[in-house]
């Protein structure tokens, strides 16, 4: 039972949220989940600080017995703390870096995965998407021969914000495509169905991610957004240059903390189909793909780097509506990183 003189509140990593008509809550640092009756809402509602029962049945209405039946279970489910299990616990509820949603995706990631036993529901997703009906602008098959070495991409290898005034050649937008993100080979498992594996490793070989080439300044190629087919090696209109873009340049200069000296020539879009991963993947799904977005971001820092462009990865944006804007669905495929490309400007501002 409860102690009249200890005081409680709401765990800084209550969660609640609908499914169905269940209420669901959880502590996003514990793996339970448990339904929830909707008469503990009003406990959780006042216990934003420390507050004794009596102060709870004050403010709620409910006589005490009540109160204290109810914070006995809400402790038990670990949704309210008391003052002396408090332990490593924030002082206050809102002394925490750790958002609860963020909490619930890391604790997730060490208890899902895949499961051989466990029938798939449905047949694989594609591997790759069909290209769009716009004709394609076929790009070269050049890769990083003539470039440098590897460790001197890695020694040398910066953000860097500022532009020199000049388009970005065509040529040199499809080597650091070819390069970072192609096709490479296919294969196919008779139970996963095909792959299509890139220069970049991805959990489980479902390469999630596909990059759009959103050109403010490439020779030779209007404005716009176009869709690369990485299996193609080709770019494909999908929008063309309008007030969206415009805008979505502004925000990825303010996301750079103003850094930059003028409009980026190409901002890449890297989407992901989550259903390509979450397929095989229970519950670390996105952990995955996000894992796979640091894994081609590094990848075409090194390319960008060996390829003398100016390289620049953002962790903001408008990520629904740029997909929107993109034709997609941002429940099947939407926006999980950006990348910033263009020529470097002769002592241009570098970052980590």
């Amino acid at each position: 039972m409860t102690d009249d003189a200890a005081r409680y509140r709401r765990s800084p990593f209550c969660l609640l949220h609908w499914e169905g008509g269940d209420l669901l809550a959880r502590n996003c640092d514990d793996p339970r989940l448990f339904r929830l009756a909707e008469r503990y809402v009003p406990i959780l509602h006042r216990l934003a600080g420390w507050t004794t029962t009596g102060e709870l049945s004050a403010s709620t209405g409910v006589d005490e017995p009540t109160i204290r039946t109810a914070l006995c279970r809400l402790v038990d489910m670990g949704l309210v703390v008391t003052r002396q299990d408090a332990g490593d616990l924030p002082a206050e509820a809102g002394e925490t870096s750790w958002d609860p949603l963020d909490l619930a995706i890391q604790r997730r990631t060490s208890r899902g995965g895949y499961d051989p036993a466990k029938p798939r529901s449905g047949s694989p997703p594609p591997a790759f998407k069909p290209p769009p009906p716009t004709p394609a602008v076929e790009l070269a098959r050049v890769g990083l021969d003539d470039c440098w070495s590897l460790r001197a991409a890695l020694d040398e290898r910066r953000s860097v914000r500022t532009y020199a005034d000049a388009d970005v050649a065509l040529d040199r937008l499809g080597r650091f495509l070819y390069a970072s993100a192609r096709v490479t080979r296919t294969t196919t498992d008779p139970v996963a169905g095909r792959f299509a594996h890139r220069p970049y490793p991805s959990g489980g070989a479902r390469y999630a991610l596909e990059l759009y080439a959103v050109c403010n300044s490439v020779a030779g190629l209007a404005a716009g957004a176009y869709y690369y087919h990485p299996r193609h090696h080709a770019l494909h209109l999908v929008r063309p240059r309008d007030a969206w873009q415009d805008e979505m340049t502004r925000h990825a200069r303010i996301a750079t903390g103003d850094e930059v000296n003028r409009d980026p020539p190409v901002v890449v879009v890297v989407t992901a189909v989550f259903q390509r991963t979450m397929w095989k993947y229970e519950n670390i799904a996105l952990s995955l793909i996000l894992k796979d977005v640091g894994a081609l971001y590094q990848t075409m820092y090194l390319v960008a780097t060996a390829l003398d462009l100016a390289p620049c990865a953002l962790g903001g944006w408008m990520e629904a509506e740029n997909a929107r804007w993109l034709g997609l669905d941002p429940l099947v495929e939407s926006q999980v990183g950006c990348f910033l490309l263009g020529y470097p400007e002769t002592g241009s501002v570098v970052g980590g």
